[in-house]
């Protein structure tokens, strides 16, 4: 089975165009020599007709204008899943169509993304060849065993990408001494001539497409790397951006959701059953700005009231070193040696400890309730049973279901005894006990196809870790743990071999179904048929929840590799090992720090408790007397959005013209007579100057916090206005009358919308 693209996905044209538009009006170059058997890129354009275009495309996106081109860097965010490497990739290919350029170089913070990117070329050259002519073009990762590929990158007149690691290229020393301690490619060799292989790179003037830029370009060190290859100019790609140089195209992730570009998201959490038999402990914060150190815990408490008063009641108190909870509880046994002993504000490391407990609990992470393992292994049956009802209605359609599970120690999965013999972990056992189990269930006994319970565990899932160089009993490679987030040679083996299996995974060929993997796994890799992602780390993870999800974000693909649409197909259910609500607070609070949306009462990223979904009941349908209503971050209101816009566009024709900020010019007419000096006013006008002396600020994102709109709404509201070139004259004063219009609009959509929502009409 082979994954499919489409070439007409609006979105991704719009991104792909907004870079090439960049350079309207550039000549086509045929590929020449630029001295030295290097041929490179050329640019005809000037500074200053660049930055027109640039202008004239972030108009249009609804974007903040540049004011300078920041050293010809270009920005384009996408939210993860919607196809950024394809947009780039395909890029390429245009603008070598439209200009003739011809030297392209990936550069990739780590091993993962780079297996990835390769990946990524080797899925879309047949379809770049049927799209671009059969246009010829090379592509290959950087080695340093292999300079030849860089004289022959630099001496080619056709496309050239190379795809390279920022560790690859980010040592260099001048002083002579210490040349030793430079990467290879900044150090004189005789394939190369004598010269340094960088020095080949730099003559042939590069685009550089940077993938994910925020941990590409961390530091000093990292820029003058980049600024080393001496690129014509630099592409910047990622859904999380650190610094944006001449935002070319923004698709968040409220506007990705809105147009059902992802999979819908899902939480599931293991809590406790609201029983009091336990010691209940959450730490909720600390603070230590008073002189004194305190922290914040949730707790049991009994209240001795009478009647309907009496009984156990969750609440929230502030302790210090030396309080008791026993005594803070009102007498409860259970709480025997909570005596605050220690309370860590450190930022990250926040814990308290208790006397006679010899575990912390640390910030947001609930103790007493549920042990260790136990959690687990619910995690574990509620991933099963998530992916088996999965199974149940979406391979009828010819759509293979995948789950992944994060977890911390290889060991937990798999370790080797004392004479290499492979053993099964905890979680390797767990799993195979409570698949086998929960295939005991008549209702999952037709995905077994007649096979036993127990066999059928064993060969539905396997491990994707870093590869050792000892050797099981066996003579195959051990399992190790991965070292720091994936970036090691050490690691390549994992990401190799998952990259390899991508499309095969997603295939009824294969019986592998649930995927082991150490964290490291978290960015570099996604597969579109990820509907289930588990985190079975010990401690709650401190993987960003963007980072988590988004290896089952991207839209699902059947058999033929065709991607199925609708939500009703495509929701990921994160089994998270913290609180549904936590979970929730950390991704929306990264959402707002990454883009700068602030997720309002409409148009929220919509996020479901899946403990509340009705197991019968389908997909998001709570169905069933006695159920609890289903909670959720938002109550999503449906109303007319094309009626909205047209009435919004209405008004914003009809209101008063937005002119510039600025002195008014008051002319005269003198007349001088004998009487004196006449003067005689005959028009005022507003002065207007061309050059500002202040940034124009990004009206979409404005306007997205202020209304709760989505950006593809408010641009359309724009654009169809025909008054857009008034925010250039007074940007503040535009963005309020247009932000007070859609306010007014939108105030009796929801009503309405809420009404029907209440009556169900």
């Amino acid at each position: 089975m082979r994954i499919k693209f489409d070439p007409d996905l609006d979105y991704q044209r719009e991104a792909i165009d907004s870079v090439v538009q960049i350079f309207a009006g550039q000549e086509y170059y045929r590929a020449d020599f630029t001295g030295d058997l290097i041929i490179g890129n050329r640019l005809g354009l000037c500074e200053e007709e660049v930055l027109r275009n640039v202008r004239a495309v972030q108009l249009r996106n609804g974007l903040a204008l540049s004011d300078t081109l920041a050293g010809m860097n270009f920005t384009v965010e996408m939210e993860t899943g919607t196809g950024k490497t394809y947009v780039y990739l395909r890029t390429i290919f245009e603008l070598n169509r439209e200009y003739g350029f011809v030297k392209f170089i990936i550069v990739v913070p780590s091993i993962a993304i780079k297996e990835g990117v390769v990946k990524s070329l080797q899925m879309v050259e047949d379809h770049m060849r049927g799209l671009y002519d059969n246009v010829r073009y090379d592509y290959f990762i950087y080695d340093s065993a292999n300079l030849s590929q860089v004289r022959n990158f630099a001496a080619s007149d056709y496309i050239q990408i190379m795809v390279i690691n920022i560790d690859a290229f980010r040592k260099s020393f001048i002083e002579p001494e210490e040349e030793h301690k430079a990467n290879i490619i900044h150090r004189p060799h005789d394939l190369m001539m004598g010269l340094r292989p960088i020095e080949f790179i730099q003559g042939a003037s590069p685009i550089v497409i940077i993938d994910e830029p925020q941990s590409v370009d961390t530091t000093v060190k990292s820029g003058e790397a980049i600024a080393s290859l001496n690129s014509l100019f630099t592409l910047r790609y990622s859904a999380t951006h650190v610094h944006r140089h001449n935002m070319m195209y923004k698709l968040d992730p409220v506007e990705a959701y809105q147009r059902r570009l992802v999979k819908q998201v899902e939480v599931a959490s293991v809590e406790a059953r609201e029983g009091h038999d336990r010691p209940h402990v959450r730490l909720l914060g600390v603070d230590n700005t008073r002189g004194s150190i305190a922290a914040r815990i949730e707790m049991d408490v009994l209240h001795r009231g009478g009647g309907a008063g009496r009984g156990v009641r969750r609440v929230a108190r502030s302790v210090r070193r030396g309080d008791d909870l026993k005594a803070i509880s009102g007498g409860r046994d259970v709480y025997s040696g909570y005596v605050v002993e220690d309370i860590c504000c450190e930022t990250g490391n926040e814990h308290i400890m208790f006397a006679g407990v010899p575990e912390a609990v640390r910030l947001s992470q609930p103790t007493g309730d549920i042990e260790g393992d136990e959690r687990k292994r619910v995690q574990i049956r509620m991933t099963i049973r998530e992916h088996l009802d999965k199974e149940l209605t979406l391979g009828p359609r010819g759509i293979k279901v995948l789950s992944l599970f994060f977890i911390d120690r290889v060991a937990n999965y798999r370790w080797y005894d004392a004479d290499g013999n492979p053993r099964k972990g905890k979680y390797a056992q767990m799993f195979e006990e409570e698949y086998a189990r929960a295939m005991r269930d008549p209702k999952y006994r037709a995905l077994l196809e007649g096979a036993d319970p127990v066999a059928a565990a064993e060969g539905v899932h396997n491990g994707y870790f870093a590869i050792d160089r000892k050797k099981d009993a066996a003579g195959r490679r051990m399992f190790r743990e991965s070292r720091g987030d994936g970036i090691t040679q050490a690691d390549e083996s994992a990401y190799q071999l998952i990259m390899r299996d991508k499309e095969k995974l997603a295939s009824f060929e294969s019986k592998l179904k649930f995927i082991f993997s150490h964290s490291a796994l978290r960015e570099g890799w996604d597969n579109p048929n990820v509907f289930q992602i588990c985190t079975l780390n010990d401690t709650v993870s401190a993987m960003k929840k963007r980072q988590e999800i988004g290896r089952g974000l991207r839209l699902a693909v059947n058999q033929h590799g065709e991607r199925v649409y609708g939500f009703d197909v495509n929701t990921l259910t994160v089994v998270a090992n913290q609180s549904y609500e936590e979970f929730v607070r950390q991704l929306q609070a990264e959402i707002a720090e990454d883009t700068g949306v602030k997720l309002g009462d409409a148009g929220r990223l919509h996020v479901r408790n899946a403990s509340d979904r009705s197991r019968s009941g389908g997909p998001g349908r709570a169905t069933g007397a006695g159920r609890k209503p289903e909670r959720e971050v938002t109550l999503p209101v449906e109303f007319d959005t094309d009626e909205l816009i047209r009435q919004c566009v209405s008004e914003i024709r009809q209101s008063p013209t937005v002119t510039r900020a600025g002195p008014l010019v008051r002319k005269a007419r003198l007349g001088i007579g004998r009487g004196g000096v006449e003067v005689e006013d005959t028009c005022v006008t507003a002065e207007i100057h061309d050059a500002q002396n202040y940034a124009l600020p990004d009206i979409v994102t404005e306007l997205q916090n202020d209304t709760d709109l989505t950006r593809r709404t408010i641009v359309k509201i724009l654009m169809e206005s025909g008054r857009l070139e008034e925010f250039k004259a007074s940007p503040q004063a535009f963005i309020d009358q247009v932000s007070a219009i859609i306010k007014r609009r939108v105030r009796p959509c929801i009503q309405e919308g809420k009404r029907r929502a209440e009556t169900g009409t």
